[in-house]
Formats: C-alpha cells, structure tokens, sequence
C-alpha cells in the first residue's frame, strides 16, 4: 500500500514538473534568469546577471520588454542578442 502512495507522489511530482516545462517552453516571454542563461551570463547569487540584462534593456540592444516586478523579456529579441554577443558585435559589461 505504501509503494503504491509512493508511486503515486512520484507521477504527481514527475507530471507537475513536464507541465512547468511545457508552459516553460510555450511562452515568448521570459523573465531576467532565463534572459542570463540564453544570453550566456554566469548565474550569480547577487543577481548581478539581472542588473546586465536590465541595462542591456535600457541601452536599446533588447527592443521589447515589460516593465514590472519582475522584467519580462521577448526570447526573440535575446536570442538576437545572444547571436550578437557571440559575433562580437556587443560586448557584456563586467560592471553596471
């Protein structure tokens, strides 16, 4: 019977987190960790990644975005970032 109750927490864990992923994966907004990863930035505790894509925001090198707690961005407009950055095109300022 245990087992069972076992099973059971681990399918709902398991569903709970493809659902995640999928609205993930559907959704052309992102918010600033998900703009760091695409961009390539080290995740850091201090949300120093955040502050590099806010200003890259505010610079005019993302187009679109929503303002609010917390920042949204378009992937388009990062993923065209990214391309940019790896051109050598823009560079990622060490400090902002």
């Amino acid at each position: 019977m245990e087992n069972n109750e076992q099973l059971l927490r681990d399918l709902n864990q398991t569903m709970t987190e493809l659902l995640k992923f999928l609205k993930k994966q559907d959704n052309p907004w992102c918010d600033a960790d998900e703009a760091a990863e695409l961009l390539g930035l080290k995740l850091s505790q201090s949300n120093h990644h955040r502050r590099i894509v806010r200003w890259f925001a505010m610079k005019g090198f993302i187009k679109r975005f929503r303002a609010g707690r917390p920042y949204t961005y378009w992937k388009t407009d990062i993923q065209e970032l990214s391309v940019r950055i790896s051109k050598g095109e823009v560079y990622v300022p060490s400090q902002v």
